[in-house]
């Protein structure tokens, strides 16, 4: 076996995760090397083209709401060029009973939708009033949605919903995991409209750049509890000049947040398919990507790693690397089997 390389960091796994990381690094002067087992990198994000037609084999669209992915997306510049979602695209259909039924946008649509029986619309319309809260558990989106709407809405709407974000089984994908957000008011209220309020009056708050103590006063709208005493005399007591403080980080960081969101509002994709981020970031990688290498092991090495690899070349030779970091851009499976 010939004598170990040596790598500042070495990056596990070639999806948007891995390139992303290894791209920053060697951007910060690092000398980075990113392995991937597969013929070519990309993960979940590639975009295959065929006779004209571009095909995802993952994600089609993304929502920009992060500032980071936003900040990434500025960086690549023309080589992934942004493009808006069509207006008519926002028409969404459901085919259910034989017919395409339009998706609910609003409260007054989700009642009178043909894609429920007059059951599961008493039944949704209960669950937006009053539902029982979440306990100290772990539950899928089906549960969740069942106990909070009732099954006909889960499997009808929201099955549909998920599948277009995920991909997935609603009976397999964790509650918490997929809307951590969602899940933390579920698990403390007992009104969807008690947090819909809220999260209203909190954006229109923010916008006017006011205290976010009143914020804080309607987390519990809805809820069967509400502020205790002792939270409301803390509320009132709050030291003025910690307010103000909070205050303005709270309207930069809304600025900063605005800004990005005024870019690109939205469903985007990209001219080329979502697969130009990944395709863009190994190209500026050029020779620091190693496809078709598969990570043996790692081993603690002093005070960094050696990793153990092996190339699908012909020789199908093992070798190593040394490196000061690792980092590991795979799912749980491998990096569990690596790891242990």
């Amino acid at each position: 076996m010939n004598e170990p390389l040596y790598r500042d960091v070495v990056v596990v796994g070639g999806g948007i995760s891995g390139l992303t990381v290894a791209w920053h690094l060697k951007r910060a002067g690092m000398d980075v090397v990113l392995l991937e087992s597969a013929a070519s990198v990309g993960g979940c994000t590639q975009t295959q083209r065929r006779d004209g037609f571009l095909l995802e084999k993952g994600p089609f669209n993304v929502i920009v709401r992060d500032p980071a992915f936003a900040a990434l997306l500025e960086d690549l510049g023309e080589e992934a060029r942004v493009i808006q979602a069509s207006p008519v695209a926002k028409k969404r259909y459901i085919l259910h009973g034989g017919r395409l039924h339009a998706v609910p946008t609003n409260p007054l649509a989700l009642l009178t939708t043909g894609l429920l029986s007059m059951g599961g619309r008493v039944r949704l319309l209960r669950g937006l009033v009053y539902s029982k809260p979440l306990g100290n558990h772990e539950e899928t989106i089906a549960q969740a949605i069942t106990r909070r709407l009732g099954r006909e809405t889960a499997e009808t709407i929201v099955s549909a919903a998920v599948s277009g974000i995920y991909a997935g089984d609603i009976d397999v994908l964790g509650w918490n995991a997929c809307f951590p957000k969602i899940a933390e008011h579920d698990a403390r209220a007992t009104s969807p409209i008690g947090y819909a309020l809220r999260t209203m009056l909190s954006r229109r708050f923010a916008k006017r750049g006011g205290d976010d103590s009143l914020v804080a006063c309607t987390r519990d709208v809805g809820s069967s509890r509400g502020l205790k005493p002792a939270a409301r005399d803390a509320q009132t007591k709050e030291d003025p000049e910690e307010r103000k403080r909070r205050s303005k980080i709270g309207r930069a960081n809304g600025r900063e947040t605005s800004a990005r969101k005024r870019k690109w509002r939205g469903l985007v994709s990209l001219d080329g398919g979502l697969g130009a981020i990944t395709e863009t970031l190994a190209r500026r990688l050029g020779t620091d990507v190693w496809t078709r290498t598969n990570v043996m092991a790692v081993e603690r090495e002093g005070d960094g790693f050696l990793v153990r690899i092996r190339r699908d070349d012909e020789s199908g030779e093992g070798s190593s690397l040394r490196c000061r970091r690792l980092v590991l851009a795979v799912s749980a499976t491998p990096a569990g089997r690596l790891l242990a």
